[in-house]
């Protein structure tokens, strides 16, 4: 308890002392800030954090690098030049030999000294939504006309169905991002990108506008838009 007493009445994080982040936090609005103008609440919980009334600038909205995205996907970051996003099918590393995990660690490493793009590749994890794949399941199910391949399909979907009911299915994607001066150059990055991973025996495929605004809402959310597997 002393110990606990004399961190927050002495410690410090960033300038700050810690019982002042300490009182922020739990004084700090329990609700979803858009962009824009910070609200009131926000603006007296930085008051309370740095013992002062803020500037004005400084609670302005933070200005990306993205000026405008293309239909094709293709994005436009002003004077920082042009990006693109691949996504990426998965394989199990750990599953595979040493043989193998050796390839592919191998196309990655080709990939990454031959291309002149920078490269960002991101994972992430989200709910994902199987009503669709269980539907075009009973529409395939009605279609068959032996009855023991239409049992077998019956018994799988209400399986997959109990599955979906009783605990929260996640779906891996990976995403690849490429940043070059010119979009011409950005346009062979990601055929580079596509080149390694049709070697290493995945799918991939440009993201387009739509897909783009996706990723980006569900990377700031991402329980709130679960993925869609058709």
């Amino acid at each position: 308890m002393a110990a606990t007493a004399v961190a927050l009445a002495l410690g410090r994080i960033d300038g700050v002392s810690i019982d002042r982040v300490a009182f922020a936090a739990v004084r700090q609005p329990r609700c979803p800030i858009a962009a824009g103008q910070a609200d009131v609440q926000s603006k007296r919980a930085l008051r309370r954090v740095i013992g002062r009334r803020p500037e004005p600038s400084a609670t302005k909205p933070v200005r990306g690098p993205v000026r405008a995205v293309n239909e094709d996907g293709l994005i436009d970051l002003g004077p920082a030049g042009w990006a693109a996003a691949v996504d990426i099918g998965f394989v199990n590393f750990g599953l595979r030999s040493t043989a193998e995990q050796t390839v592919l660690c191998s196309s990655l490493g080709r990939l990454l000294c031959s291309t002149d793009a920078h490269v960002q590749i991101c994972l992430s994890t989200r709910p994902v939504d199987l009503s669709s794949y269980l539907e075009s399941l009973a529409v395939q199910e009605s279609r068959l006309r032996d009855g023991l391949l239409q049992a077998a399909a019956s018994a799988h979907r209400s399986w997959l169905s109990e599955v979906v009911g009783s605990r929260q299915l996640l779906r891996r994607e990976i995403t690849v991002i490429v940043r070059c001066a010119s979009a011409d150059a950005v346009h062979y990055a990601t055929r580079q990108v596509r080149a390694m991973a049709s070697g290493i025996g995945v799918s991939s495929r440009l993201l387009d506008r739509s897909d783009l605004a996706a990723r980006v809402r569900y990377g700031i959310d991402p329980y709130g838009s679960p993925a869609r597997t058709e």
